[in-house]
């Protein structure tokens, strides 16, 4: 046994004594290696035997083997991190993860509002938070709307408080309300605080200032009142009864011109208006570009006074006594003060004309009619007291005739092109053989009236209150039409595109056939809150008669006094259930009308009494129409007054 041993040991040396495998150590003589630190150049972990082939790590490891990362790391290609990977969150990168601070790398998303009116406006009560950078249909990235339920409406304007619709604000406003809006301020606010007067339309900024009344329309701070600094006086001299005119005068207070024609052609030089005095008739035919202001007493004192002084213009032709002529757009023209009449033959007299006409307003001009008396005078086939063939004419507290003599056709407002504005005027058309219109409209006039006594009273054979083939708007209106005549219309839709708010239309009174409303060819009308008769007295009657037209809505009216509640152009209806149900032809809808006596009296005979069915029982229609008469009755009451809006042109308020 000890012979073997001994050879092995021996075999043993040799062998290793034999081998030279590249060991650096500097122990050659011993057979087991006693060091612990080897020879590399910088310090290998190794405690015992070194197997390392000169590893010179002096970093953390950067292996491209199993990664000693402090944290997991899900990259599917080699971590090139040379500092510890510090994400928090599995990384998504599909490629080498060169992050050096915490990952950002999470799916996107975006905070998404409802906009379900789809004006592209959103509703910040209603959100979610949606994956991606695209909002689904229905929803946007933005919370501006103020009004998700209305695509007009969406955004936060600031705005001053404007009652009267006239466009400015209430001045006493002295911080602006944000109101929710579209793509401007709705009615009844204004951008603006410059209203002096907001309870009445006739005072803001843009309003004529009539002169030596006390009042400041204009909003300037002072009435307007005459001096020579502002106008050219006339004043017909005592010794003539024509208006021939002074020469030699200045036209001051002092010295007076004695025609129109003078003092306008003096005027329009000076660039000043035009005071006269009433004392004498002015046979006269002028065209102005500036404002007349009639109704002064004359030298020294020039007071004002429209009853006291009256100042007449008669046309000695056919031809307008007043023809209003700004076509040079140097403001608008206002004429005030005056009584204003066509041409006007004395009875068996032996003469004759074809027209008689009081007052114009021409091409590509405006002009403004307040305070004044106008008669159309005694034309043979046409007389017309006001007309508009300009862009517009505003006819403000007038009376209005139509013609004096019965002529073929007689028109006591003549609304030919542009816009007439009608405000607080008694019009009145008394006479025509064959077709009486107190206020008639062209197929291409706006008419928009506003608390007048219109009364077409003739008995010839076609008499109407009120006749559109363009655009008619109608509030707060008493509308009448024909005494003894062949036919009456209260209202004549031919055409027209129409909207009739709170009136009283009468057909007629003692007329062969008689309509309250008359809707023809192609017309488009709204009809809500209206007293609607036929007539007494009548052949037969209807109230609203519908025929060749096609569109037609009626809510809330007083339909009553007529032998027909409707008639569409085959039907009658009678029953007040028939015509609600909107069954008749070219109805688009209908609803909540009646049919009772809506027991009418007071002043004009046309308030609503204790006990009328038309009180509380209207629709409230500023979404049809927004003007100051829309929400304030005939008086000015503001409505509405009680439980609901009335019925008809006047608001019942209890004494």
């Amino acid at each position: 046994m000890r012979y073997f041993f001994f050879v092995f040991l021996v075999m043993a040396f040799v062998f290793v004594g034999a081998c030279n495998c590249g060991d650096d150590d500097d122990d050659t003589g011993s057979l087991i290696d006693d060091d612990t630190a080897d020879d590399d150049t910088v310090l290998d972990d190794d405690l015992i035997g070194d197997d390392d082939d000169d590893d010179d790590d002096t970093t953390p490891d950067d292996d491209t083997t199993p990664d000693d990362d402090t944290t997991p790391d899900d990259d599917t290609t080699p971590d090139d991190d040379t500092t510890p990977d510090d994400d928090t969150t599995p990384d998504d990168d599909t490629t080498p993860d060169d992050d050096t601070t915490p990952d950002d790398d999470t799916t996107p998303s975006i905070t998404c509002y409802e906009d379900s009116d789809g004006d592209s406006y959103g509703n910040a009560l209603v959100s979610q938070e949606v994956p991606g950078d695209t909002c689904p249909i229905g929803w946007v990235e933005n919370d501006t709307d103020c009004d998700d339920n209305n695509e007009f409406i969406y955004q936060l304007l600031d705005g001053y408080t404007d009652a009267d619709y006239d466009g400015y604000g209430d001045e006493l406003e002295l911080t602006p309300t944000e109101v929710c809006s579209g793509a401007e301020l709705p009615d009844g606010y204004s951008a603006n605080n410059l209203d002096c007067d907001d309870g009445s339309i006739f005072y803001n900024p843009d309003a004529p200032d009539f002169p030596d009344d006390t009042f400041d329309q204009d909003c300037s701070g002072a009435d307007f009142v005459r001096s020579n600094d502002n106008g050219i006086f006339v004043e017909m001299p005592d010794d003539s009864s024509d208006a021939t005119g002074s020469g030699d005068a200045t036209g001051t207070m002092d010295d007076p011109f004695g025609s129109l024609a003078d003092g306008i052609t003096a005027a329009e030089i000076a660039g000043k208006v035009v005071f006269v005095a009433s004392s004498y008739t002015y046979n006269e035919n002028v065209t102005t570009s500036v404002s007349l202001y009639g109704g002064y007493g004359g030298a020294p004192e020039w007071t004002r006074d429209f009853e006291t002084n009256p100042t007449d213009v008669y046309s000695e032709n056919e031809t307008p006594a007043i023809i209003i002529d700004n076509a040079a757009k140097n403001g608008e023209v206002v004429v005030q003060g005056f009584n204003i009449y066509g041409i006007t033959i004395p009875p068996d007299s032996g003469l004759s004309s074809t027209y008689s006409r009081a007052i114009n307003v021409v091409a590509d001009s405006s002009g403004y009619i307040a305070d004044c008396t106008i008669g159309a005078g005694t034309g043979t086939s046409n007389a017309y007291g006001a007309s508009n063939l300009g862009d517009m004419m505003t006819l403000l507290r007038c009376t209005v005739y139509g013609g004096a003599i019965p002529p073929l056709n007689s028109y006591a407002v003549n609304a030919v092109t542009g816009t007439t504005i009608l405000i607080d005027n008694t019009i009145y058309d008394s006479s025509a053989t064959n077709g009486a219109r107190a206020v008639n409209g062209g197929s291409n006039s706006t008419i928009l009236a506003y608390n007048n006594n219109i009364l077409a009273d003739s008995d010839g054979s076609h008499t109407y209150g009120i006749i559109s083939s363009g655009t008619l708007v109608a509030v707060a209106n008493d509308i009448q039409a024909g005494d003894s005549c062949t036919n009456a219309v209260g209202v004549y839709l031919d055409g027209a595109t129409a909207t009739l708010l709170n009136n009283n239309i009468q057909g007629g009174d003692n007329c062969s056939a008689q309509d309250g409303l008359w809707i023809t060819n192609d017309t488009t009308a709204v009809i809500i809150n209206n007293i609607i008769s036929g007539g007494p007295d009548s052949g037969t009657s209807t109230a609203v008669s519908v025929a060749q037209t096609d569109d037609v809505t009626l809510f809330n009216n007083d339909l009553y006094e007529a032998d027909s509640l409707l008639w569409d152009g085959t039907t009658t209806y009678n029953d007040i259930a028939d015509v609600n149900a909107c069954t008749w032809t070219n109805c688009t809808a209908a609803g909540d009308n009646i049919t009772d006596d809506p027991l009418l009296g007071g002043t004009g005979g046309n308030h609503l009494q204790t006990g009328s069915p038309c009180i509380d029982t209207g629709l409230e229609v500023l979404d049809y129409h927004t003007h100051y008469y829309v929400d304030h009755d005939t008086d000015g009451e503001l409505r509405p007054v009680g439980l609901g809006w009335d019925i008809g042109l006047d608001e019942y308020v209890t004494e």
